[in-house]
Order: C-alpha cells, then sequence, then structure tokens
C-alpha cells in the first residue's frame, strides 16, 4: 500500500511540474487573443506592414544560416573521422571551440572588423578598390556568416557521434566488391549521415530563431527583436504577446520536429579498430588541413586575437569597481540559477526511475523541457504575464527572483538532459535491495543515487552556470532597473557602436565558456580512451 501511495505521489509531482512549465505559454495565448478596440489599428498596421519583413528577414536567415553552417560542418565531419588527418585531437577540440563564444559577441567582432572605419574595408579603400572598400557588410549574408562560424559545431557533433559508429568493416566489404571511395562515400555514408545532419539543421534552425543579441548588433529586424521593442521602447504589451505567439508557433515547431529526427538514429556497430577509412596524399593532406585551418582561423583565432586587442586598449578605462559589480551580479544569478536547475533537476529524473511512468513520460517531459526551444523574449513576456496575472500587479516589484524564475524555466532543459541519461543506467535493483535491507529511501538516495550522478550534476551546473551568464534578452527585459549583468552591459555598449569598450566583458564570458567546452571535450576524450 506504502509502495502505491509513494507511486502516486511522483505522479503527482510530475503532473504538477508539468502543468506548472505550461502557465507561461498559457498566459501567452489567453493575452494575445483578444486586442483591445483601442489596439485595433495599431495592430493592424504592424500585421499588414511590419509582420511581412519580418517573416521574409527570420526565414531567410535561418535558410541561410543551415546552409552556410552545413558546408562547413560537413566535409570537416567527414575529414575528422574518416581520414588519417595530423593532430585530430587538436582539431577535434578547435572545432568545439567556436560555442564558447555567444553569437552576439561573435557578431559585433565583425562587425567592428567589417564596418566602414574597419581594418578590412579601409584597407580595401586605400588599395584602390573602391568597390570593395564601400561593400555593406549589414545585411542576411553578414549575419548568416557569423552564425554559420557559430553554429557549425551543432551540425558537426551529430554526424560525427554517427560517423564514429561506422564499421571498417563495412568499407572493406564495399572495396572488396570492387567499389570506389566515392561509391562507399555516396551510398552508405551520406545517407547515414542525413539523420543527424538534419537534427542538428533544426538546432541550428532554433538559434537562430531564438537569437537577438547578434542581429541588434546588425540592426538587422527580426521577431526577436521586434519584441524587444514593442516591450522596451513602446510598451506594448499586447503587441509583444502577439509577436512572441508567432514566433513561437515557429520555435515550438523546430522543437518537435528536431525531437521525432533524433529519435530515427540508425544504431550501428561500433569501429572498433578506430583506423581511418581513407589514407589522404599529399595535395589532399594539405586541402583538407587548409581547410581546417580556415575555419578555425575565422570562427576561433580571429575572434579571440581581435577581443584581446580591444580588451588590452579598453581595460584601463573599463576595469573599475563598477565592472566588479557586474561580475558579481553576473556570477551569483548564474550561481542562482544553476543551482535551482541542479536541484530541480535531480528531483524531476528521481521521479521518472519508475517503470509505470513510461507511458505518460515523454508528453509531461516535453511540457517542461520546452522552455530551451524558446527564445528568451518568448520566455520573458509568458513568466512576466503569469505573475502579472498571479500577483495583480507589475511583477518588477519581485525584483531579481523573476529573473531567477525566468531563467530557470528558460534553461532546465540542459540541466535535465546532462542528468538524465546516466541516470536510467542505475539498476532499479539497488533500491529494492535497499528497502529490503531495511534502509530508508533517503539513505539509498544520499548514499548510492546521487554518489553516481555525481560527475553528471557537476557538469549540469557548469553548462547552465556559462549558458545563464551568456543569455542576454530575457535578463534584459525582466532584470531589476540599475542591475546590470556584463550581458546586458555588452549589449548596451554595443547598441552604441562601443566596440573596443564592450570586449573586456565579452572576453570573460568567453573563457567562461571555453573552460566548460574544454572540460567536457577532456571527459569526451578519456571517455573515448576507456572503451
Amino acid at each position: 500500500m506504502k509502495l502505491v501511495t509513494n507511486k502516486k505521489v511522483g505522479d503527482y509531482s510530475y503532473l504538477f511540474f508539468s502543468i506548472i512549465a505550461l502557465l507561461p505559454i498559457i498566459f501567452l495565448f489567453i493575452e494575445g487573443k483578444d486586442i483591445p478596440q483601442k489596439d485595433i489599428e495599431s495592430w493592424t498596421f504592424v500585421l499588414n506592414d511590419v509582420v511581412p519583413g519580418l517573416l521574409k528577414n527570420s526565414f531567410q536567415l535561418v535558410i541561410l544560416s543551415i546552409i552556410g553552417s552545413s558546408l562547413i560542418a560537413l566535409p570537416l565531419a567527414f575529414i575528422l573521422e574518416l581520414t588519417d588527418i595530423p593532430a585530430r585531437k587538436v582539431w577535434n577540440v578547435t572545432t568545439v571551440l567556436p560555442l564558447a563564444f555567444p553569437l552576439y559577441v561573435l557578431a559585433f567582432i565583425y562587425v567592428g572588423f567589417f564596418e566602414w572605419a574597419g581594418p578590412v574595408l579601409t584597407f580595401f579603400r586605400e588599395a584602390g578598390f573602391d568597390t570593395l572598400g564601400n561593400m555593406k557588410f549589414k545585411n542576411a549574408f553578414g549575419v548568416a556568416f557569423v552564425f554559420s562560424l557559430g553554429l557549425f559545431p551543432y551540425i558537426l557533433l551529430p554526424i560525427r557521434l554517427v560517423l564514429k559508429k561506422v564499421d571498417f568493416k563495412l568499407y572493406q566489404a564495399s572495396r572488396s566488391l570492387g567499389k570506389s571511395d566515392g561509391h562507399f562515400l555516396k551510398k552508405v555514408l551520406l545517407p547515414l549521415c542525413m539523420v543527424p545532419m538534419f537534427a542538428g539543421c533544426t538546432i541550428v534552425g532554433m538559434e537562430v530563431m531564438a537569437d537577438f543579441g547578434a542581429v541588434s548588433v546588425f540592426n538587422f529586424d527580426t521577431f526577436t527583436t521586434s519584441i524587444y521593442m514593442a516591450w522596451s521602447s513602446l510598451f506594448s504589451l499586447g503587441s509583444a504577446t502577439r509577436l512572441s505567439l508567432m514566433l513561437l508557433t515557429f520555435s515550438l515547431l523546430l522543437f518537435f520536429l528536431e525531437s521525432h529526427i533524433s529519435k530515427r538514429q540508425v544504431p550501428l556497430i561500433s569501429n572498433e579498430s578506430q583506423e581511418a577509412f581513407f589514407k589522404l596524399k599529399l595535395l589532399p593532406k594539405m586541402a583538407a588541413l587548409s581547410f581546417l585551418g580556415i575555419v578555425t582561423f575565422f570562427s576561433l583565432i580571429l575572434p579571440i586575437i581581435q577581443l584581446v586587442l580591444w580588451s588590452y586598449h579598453a581595460w584601463k578605462n573599463e576595469l573599475s569597481a563598477n565592472y566588479f559589480s557586474l561580475i558579481k551580479n553576473t556570477l551569483m544569478l548564474a550561481f542562482s540559477v544553476g543551482g535551482s536547475i541542479l536541484i530541480i533537476s535531480l528531483i524531476l529524473v528521481y521521479a521518472e526511475r519508475n517503470k509505470h511512468h513510461k507511458r505518460w513520460l515523454p508528453l509531461f517531459r516535453s511540457f517542461f523541457l520546452v522552455g530551451y526551444a524558446l527564445p528568451g523574449n518568448i520566455v520573458a513576456v509568458g513568466v512576466f504575464l503569469l505573475f502579472m496575472n498571479i500577483l495583480g500587479t507589475s511583477p518588477m516589484e519581485m525584483g531579481l527572483a523573476l529573473v531567477i524564475i525566468g531563467l530557470t524555466y528558460r534553461f532546465l532543459s540542459v540541466g535535465h538532459r546532462t542528468i538524465s541519461p546516466t541516470a536510467r543506467l542505475i539498476n532499479p535493483n539497488f533500491e529494492k535491495a535497499s528497502k529490503s535491507l531495511g534502509k530508508k529511501r533517503w539513505t539509498f538516495i544520499f548514499k548510492v543515487w546521487l554518489p553516481f550522478l555525481r560527475g553528471n550534476a557537476i557538469y549540469a551546473f557548469l553548462f547552465v552556470f556559462v549558458e545563464v551568464a551568456k543569455e542576454m534578452p530575457l535578463t534584459l527585459m525582466l532584470r531589476p532597473i540599475g542591475h546590470d549583468t556584463l550581458s546586458t552591459k555588452i549589449y548596451e555598449l554595443t547598441s552604441e557602436g562601443e566596440w573596443e569598450r564592450a570586449a573586456l566583458g565579452a572576453l570573460f564570458l568567453v573563457i567562461l565558456g571555453m573552460s566548460t567546452v574544454l572540460l567536457m571535450s577532456l571527459k569526451g576524450e578519456n571517455h573515448a580512451e576507456g572503451h
């Protein structure tokens, strides 16, 4: 009887979290479905004259960014996993490190580099190439170029995971049948890469649709910039809500598409030999190394050099007591949200351990993990509406608590997905054995369950810590007046074209991101060697 009661408690707790997670989205629909009479004329103008341009810009940006990211990621995956390229371990790390750069940091680096008074166009004008010296970088192709450099690892990593599993014996069998390398590449490897490639493309699409900082640097209008404009400049919660609903539709579509595609992974025999499929001759090897070098230079080396140079020129004026306050605010916010998400993720993962949950688990899990698929602007508006209806007054009176709640909702998926796979490896019989020995549930949790998950819990905290430190739109929209973080300060400075002054805070965020990426890369290498 006691066991049944515990199961019901687990069901109800999981259902409770799922309903809570849906409330911000529900209030978005409630607020947006009715248009007050005074807003009809202005909203009609927005719908007829603004929204078509936003749709065009957003879809154009998504398509260009997916194409650019794929053109970088697919050749990289083939070179790194299938050839005998030298220094593979080094390239494995350098091709993932671009994820450490917030997109808005990459954006202001390249805008500063290619703006009219920047070094590149100035060089062309002084060299007599007036056409090149006056070309415009602030357009859809410029934004997509930056997005491609920052997002290609999202496509690269899933493709590499599949290629790692391709058995070398398949290649040997193909060669024994007289088939060429090109035939094996076209008929076997490329079809296997399609599923992970499309999954990665949907993630890139979600990141592009959710971006606010980078497109703001480029002055490129998308739904995210329009939502913020309606919120901060027009003070129109209704317009911000209805624009959020439009973006929400596309974001959820991409989210469920990615979830569906990811389930269609093809199981393959592991490549135990770890032997390179293709032995490159001198010229192809030089071409492959050149491609790796070009991608690494533009996505990693050049941005770091530019940030360091700008920081060197600006640190004497920028590094003050106020700056240390920004760092403290950023770290405290990241620590608070990271701790909250870690605790909630562990509770949810523990509630998932019973087999009888599997009937409804995928549906409810999608409810409370959908926050990561939503742009920060939408989460900010949804959380604001939720607490406005609960409190009956402006939620801004909650101060920093509102920001922490919004960020926890936004990044809960990051913590949960880091812990959940390892938790599934724990044999359910361990808990039954603990009970049969007369031990209380808390004894099992603290002596067996938590120690087993300790490593993943630490990585979940670090992931969330870095993501929160980088998050811009949600923090910008919900923060108390005067409570700035590094990301909001970077937004203010880049809005005024102060690239050098923004570099110091950006460098700090990049170092935080790189530390986490390097840590996870080393963990991945050690895990691979252990097998």
